[in-house]
């Protein structure tokens, strides 16, 4: 995943794409590797929450968080939801504070396609729409560099999430940082 940069000019505060519309945002880059299963333990306590959730009560539902049992991992977790019908952008409803706090980014409430290229935006929105309607789980791993930090691995899970009106098909993600293991009870 790359993230397109952008640059703010004194008379246009808004981002505006920059001239080389290279992929990526401010000095940060990213690049990650599909996995089968999540390998770090937070990733895995999510899959698990998500799998338990999906026994008991058909998945995740938006009115349920947030909750005591994924609160070890609030702070690592983001929504997304689509912004039309046919999902071809998301919108990042909430992000977790130690995502904003590590990559020095507040996203919520700004679109995908903010962030990335239009091809990488589609090809996003695509693993997006499989998730939310729960045809697979969405597990990779890569590294982030840059924002005047260097991350170990990061693990990024996705997994479908009910909306507030128990129908419409949101996403939650979670992205954990390989240096921050806890111990979940």
């Amino acid at each position: 995943m790359f993230f397109r940069r952008t640059k703010k000019t004194p008379d246009a505060p808004s981002a505006q794409p920059a001239e080389d519309d290279a992929p990526v945002y401010g000095n940060m880059r990213a690049a990650v590797e599909h996995h089968e299963a999540a390998s770090h333990p937070d990733g895995r306590f999510l899959v698990d929450y998500h799998n338990r959730m999906l026994a008991e009560q058909g998945g995740i539902r938006r009115t349920d968080l947030p909750c005591r049992a994924l609160s070890p991992i609030m702070p690592n977790l983001f929504m997304m939801a689509p912004v039309t019908p046919a999902a071809e952008d998301w919108e990042i409803r909430i992000v977790g504070q130690e995502i904003i706090t590590r990559l020095g980014i507040d996203a919520t409430g700004h679109r995908i396609s903010e962030f990335l290229t239009p091809d990488q935006t589609a090809h996003h929105a695509t693993i997006y729409r499989d998730v939310a309607a729960g045809r697979r789980l969405s597990i990779t791993t890569g590294r982030i560099e840059g924002l005047d930090r260097d991350y170990v691995t990061v693990e990024f899970v996705h997994v479908p999430l009910l909306g507030p009106d128990g129908q419409s098909k949101w996403m939650m993600g979670g992205v954990f940082f390989g240096d921050l293991i806890r111990t979940l009870i």
